[in-house]
C-alpha cells in the first residue's frame, strides 16, 4: 500500500486506493482551498490516495495556485478547453485509483461525503452518486429556480433513457475503475450532457449506482458562470441528441440504492 498522501505508483506497480478528480475552469479564487481540504480530508482516510487537477484550459491562475499548496499527491491534467465532459473523460482515465471519482472544483459539496461513498463502494457498489434532490428541508435552501429545473431535467432523462437515477447530473461521483474502464470508450459527450451519458452507459454495463442524499453548501463569494435559461436550453438540447445516438437503457441491469436507511437492496450490496 501506498502511504496515505502519496501520488503515483510504487515500485512493484500498484496504484493508490482513491483517486479524487477536481475538474476545474478558471478556478483561481477557490482552487487552493479546494486542494487543501481534499487532501487533508483524504489524509485522515489513512488510505492512499491521489488528486488530480483537471484543468480544462483554464487562462487565469488556477494551476499556479493549486501547485502553490505544495500538496505532494496532486498531479496536474491539462487539456485545452473543451467542456466539463472532456476533461472529466481524460482525467478519469488517467487516475490510478482503485476508486475514481470527481467532486466540483468550489467543494459545493462536501468532500465529507466521501466517507459515505467509499462505504457503499467497499459494500460492493460499483458507482456511487450525489442526489441533491433531496426533499428534506435542508434541501430547500437551493433556489426555486434551481429546484425546479433540476427536476425537470431528470424527469426528462428518466423518460427519455429508463434510468432511474433521481438525480443524474450532481458533481460528485465515484466509480469502480474496473467499471469506468468498461464504459469510458463509449462516452462521446464532452459537455453538460456528459453526467448522464456516463450514467446510462453504467446502466447498459449492469452496473450497481447507489445514490447518496446531499445538501449543497454556499460557496463564499461564489458567481454563477453560466446563464441557467441558456443551459437548460442547451441541456435540453444534448439530452435529445443523446437520446437519438444511444437510445434507452435496457430494464435490467442496474438499481439506484438509496443511501439513507437500510433496504433489501443496500443490504445485498454490502453482503457480496
Amino acid at each position: 500500500m501506498i502511504p496515505a498522501g502519496s501520488a503515483g505508483r510504487t515500485p512493484d506497480g500498484e496504484g493508490p486506493e482513491i483517486s479524487v478528480i477536481l475538474p476545474a475552469y478558471n478556478e483561481a479564487p477557490v482552487i487552493a482551498r479546494s486542494v487543501t481540504r481534499v487532501d487533508s480530508f483524504l489524509r485522515d482516510t489513512g488510505r492512499s490516495y491521489e488528486i488530480l487537477l483537471g484543468d480544462d484550459g483554464s487562462s487565469d491562475a488556477t494551476i499556479p495556485n493549486a501547485l502553490a499548496t505544495g500538496c505532494a499527491a496532486l498531479r496536474v491534467i491539462a487539456r485545452e478547453h473543451s467542456g466539463k465532459g472532456g476533461i472529466l473523460t481524460a482525467s478519469l482515465a488517467d487516475a490510478r485509483g482503485d476508486y475514481v471519482g470527481f467532486i466540483d472544483a468550489d467543494l459545493e459539496i462536501d468532500i465529507a461525503y466521501l466517507t459515505e461513498f467509499l462505504g457503499l463502494l467497499d459494500g460492493g457498489a460499483d458507482a456511487v452518486i450525489a442526489r441533491k434532490t433531496d426533499p428534506l428541508e435542508a434541501g430547500r435552501r437551493r433556489p426555486l429556480r434551481r429546484r425546479v429545473l433540476t427536476f425537470l431535467y431528470n424527469a426528462a432523462a428518466r423518460t427519455l433513457f429508463g434510468t432511474p437515477y433521481r438525480d443524474h447530473q450532481a458533481g460528485m461521483k465515484f466509480f469502480r475503475r474496473s467499471l469506468l474502464q468498461r464504459i469510458l470508450p463509449s462516452i462521446r459527450s464532452h459537455g453538460w450532457i456528459w453526467d448522464t451519458e456516463v450514467l446510462v452507459a453504467s446502466r447498459r454495463a449492469g452496473a450497481t449506482v447507489a445514490e447518496v442524499p446531499i445538501v449543497t453548501l454556499e460557496v463564499p463569494g461564489r458567481i454563477p458562470k453560466v446563464s441557467w435559461l441558456s443551459t437548460s436550453l442547451a441541456m435540453s438540447r444534448e439530452l435529445l441528441i443523446l437520446r437519438s445516438q444511444v437510445g434507452r437503457a435496457p430494464g435490467a441491469g442496474s438499481t439506484p440504492v438509496d443511501a439513507q436507511g437500510e433496504t433489501a437492496v443496500a443490504a445485498g450490496i454490502r453482503s457480496r
